[in-house]
């Protein structure tokens, strides 16, 4: 009856919420599952919501009670989620939600009977997990929950792809990732059992032509990560091209059309509805067939209309209905000559353009559609405006449902805040805001189109974060290693002290209010973390070795040679897990960022170790030099500019990069051809603002970090 399916699809760590015994019959109430959870529960007690799941190969006869379960994604990670019904007759199905509904589907399994497992990279953000009965089944079941860090170059996701500007013929396929620095692309015909390949683009779209009208096709890409290494091809996603025979070309059911696009035919494929047409006068002896097409300007605006490529008499017609007594305005030039309509100020509404053959002309051509939003309507409102994937604390998605445009700009700052921070322009209607945010925090953002030749931007749109979940040791946050040193932001408002284990004696612990982290060491045997203020700027930490319910306590760290956000290094066997103990000094509250990365070469003679395995920097000039084996900052703090020596292998060309602590990069400067052996330069720091900084530098897809504080 049934067969699995399961879409591959990609992400870096779950940290979820701590499994609940509480009730899970509705998206309000639903089990809350770790990254670990082993759950036993039925589906006995659910509602009956959803009989049937669109998105899936057998999307009808789910007909019993439903059992909702909640997972939080904080970073990338390859999850495994397996479910055995206990009574092997009953034919349970396995169901993975990017939103808390029956068409949001990511992954599906539908065995006829057994078990079901779906293995799946998600990104951050909040997922449900929907265990329902086929055919009205009911049993008891257990759920198994898996994930581990992926920290290969991931795969695009189902809902990364897309597709628009289809015409009968040509049609332009998107992978929307975050990350990527090159794309490459593969489609079929959906019976078709070879792929054809693309060539590889810069761009996250590729442009398909040649396509047969009235067909189905599915594509996929794979992405070329800043590791230098290509990820596994995502799932396939599909689209339909229309006819381009006159079923399409009349009045009542025209071929859409979209801003900035060019669409090719000849109007011999349509039919002969229009043989006058009035504005003015009358357009007489229009006996050819028409082409017709529809634009919607939801905003209105500009719109300007090129017809070219004439081999004989067409004429181009503007209609503001579907009746040729609606016309707008008309271009009817003689002979093959182009035609050519521009209106400056059309009002918001649905519109006709028309091509029609004069005196029974039937010819190719070239229309070329290119429209603005007007001056006064064209910026968003701010109820086209929402925040999405806020439950991860740190991160959001901002969206618009604004139509017309074709580029977008965005903002955002902390509500009440003065200074705007800008993001990057996008030619998709959404921004993604990753593991910059401050948890439990209240947020305000705008986005702008651009309009006759100028960006016009929204009024504001607001949303909070939410608050961070890791209040106990095992619901620590994992800090993932790598090359460079990349923040978390973090915070402990409204945190509680954790008794088990209890507070550490050796340090300040008056009113402690603590939040956990976790890190797995690496190959290499040596994790280094960095803390950087925030709100706070006083962090007293805590290490401990073991499992998060019974850890040994090792020590803990104030402040080191004045620096009063520690940095320290950690030395154990691979594999081994730490955890992370963060609070403010005097019971102090606000947020900070962390961040964990992975050393190589430890310089031994610029560190001192600990009887407990950890490595504390030297602090000052030196405090830099344990940090990484080949980088060092000095002086640090700074005044006017700091010196960077680092070790080059061979001869490289480098990029140093000065960030802030919100993520901006505020100053990069590119040194080429940076011979081998020790190298020594100075970056002018002058014109920074006084504060905490990451200088990452990078060569070659690999890239390290320090930090350094100008005064």
């Amino acid at each position: 009856m049934q067969v699995i399916r399961q879409f591959a699809l990609t992400l870096v760590l779950l940290t979820v919420l701590a499994a609940s015994a509480s009730g899970f019959n509705s998206c309000s109430d639903p089990i809350q599952l770790s990254c670990t959870s082993y759950y036993t529960g039925s589906n006995n007690t659910g509602n009956y919501n959803y009989s049937s799941y669109p998105f899936t190969q057998y999307p009808n006869g789910m007909t019993g009670p439903e059992a909702y379960h909640r997972l939080t994604i904080v970073y990338p990670a390859l999850v495994t989620i397996t479910m055995s019904p206990q009574n092997q007759t009953q034919d349970l199905d396995l169901f993975l939600l990017s939103a808390c509904n029956n068409t949001s589907g990511l992954a599906y399994s539908q065995n006829a009977t057994g078990s079901e497992q779906i293995s799946i990279n998600l990104n951050p953000g909040t997922y449900y997990i929907i265990v329902d009965g086929w055919n009205g089944a009911v049993s008891n079941y257990t759920l198994n929950v898996n994930c581990t860090q992926n920290t290969a170059c991931a795969a695009p996701v189902y809902t990364d792809l897309f597709s628009n500007d289809i015409s009968c013929s040509s049609a332009r396929i998107n992978c929307s990732t975050s990350v990527g620095y090159t794309w490459a692309w593969a489609y079929r015909s959906l019976n078709s059992a070879s792929w054809t390949t693309l060539p590889n683009t810069s761009t996250y779209y590729s442009v398909l032509s040649g396509l047969q009208a009235s067909t189905t096709y599915e594509f996929k890409c794979a992405i070329l990560c800043s590791n230098n290494t290509w990820s596994a091809w995502s799932p396939a996603q599909q689209f339909t091209t229309p006819s381009c025979g006159p079923t399409n070309n009349n009045c009542n059911n025209p071929i859409t059309a979209i801003c900035g696009n060019t669409y090719t035919g000849n109007n011999g494929t349509g039919s002969n509805n229009f043989n006058g047409y009035y504005i003015n006068g009358t357009y007489n002896a229009e006996t050819g067939p028409e082409m017709v097409y529809m634009i919607n300007m939801p905003n209105g605006g500009a719109l300007t209309l090129s017809l070219t490529g004439l081999s004989g008499d067409l004429d181009l017609f503007l209609l503001s209905s579907c009746s040729n007594n609606a016309v707008v305005k008309v271009s009817g030039n003689a002979g093959n000559n182009s035609e050519s309509i521009s209106v400056s100020n059309l009002p918001p509404g649905t519109y006709r353009i028309v091509i029609d053959g004069w005196n029974n002309t039937i010819s190719n051509y070239a229309l070329n559609v290119q429209c603005t939003g007007t001056g006064n309507g064209c910026a968003p409102t701010a109820s086209q405006l929402f925040a999405s994937n806020l439950l991860t604390g740190n991160s959001a998605r901002l969206n618009t449902t604004y139509q017309g445009a074709t580029s977008f700009d965005w903002r955002y700052r902390i509500s009440g805040t003065g200074a705007w921070i800008d993001l990057n322009a996008t030619n998709v209607n959404y921004a993604d805001l990753l593991y910059t945010l401050m948890p439990y925090t209240d947020y305000e953002f705008q986005c702008a189109v651009y309009c006759n030749g100028s960006w016009s931007w929204s009024s504001s749109q607001f949303f909070n974060t939410s608050y961070s979940f890791n209040n106990e040791p095992c619901n620590a946050y994992e800090l993932a290693t790598g090359n460079g040193c990349y923040p978390v932001i973090g915070t402990n408002n409204a945190a509680n002290t954790t008794w088990n284990p209890s507070p550490p004696g050796t340090c300040n612990n008056a009113n402690m209010r603590d939040v956990w982290y976790k890190v797995q060491i690496p190959s290499s045997g040596k994790v280094k973390i960095s803390s950087f203020p925030g709100t706070m700027n006083d962090a007293v930490v805590a290490y401990y070795s073991g499992s998060c319910n019974n850890l040994s306590f090792s020590n803990c760290h104030d402040a080191i040679n004045g620096d009063e956000m520690p940095d320290f290094t950690i030395q154990g066997a691979p594999g081994s897990w730490w955890y992370i103990r963060v609070w403010g000094y005097g019971g102090s509250t606000g947020t900070f960022s962390i961040c964990a990365q992975t050393l190589t070469n430890l310089m031994e003679d610029e560190s001192r170790s600990t009887e407990d395995n950890t490595t504390i920097d030297k602090g000052n000039d030196a405090k830099m030099e344990a940090e990484m084996s080949s980088l060092r900052l000095y002086p640090v703090p700074a005044q006017e500019e700091i010196n960077l020596t680092t070790t080059l292998a061979t001869e490289s060309n480098l990029t140093v990069r000065v960030v802030n602590m919100t993520g901006q990069i505020v100053q990069e400067e590119t040194l080429l051809n940076a011979p081998a052996g020790e190298l020594n330069t100075t970056i002018d720091i002058s014109q920074l603002p006084s504060g905490t900084y990451l200088l990452r530098l990078r060569s070659d897809g690999k890239e390290t970090t320090g930090k350094f504080v100008k005064m």
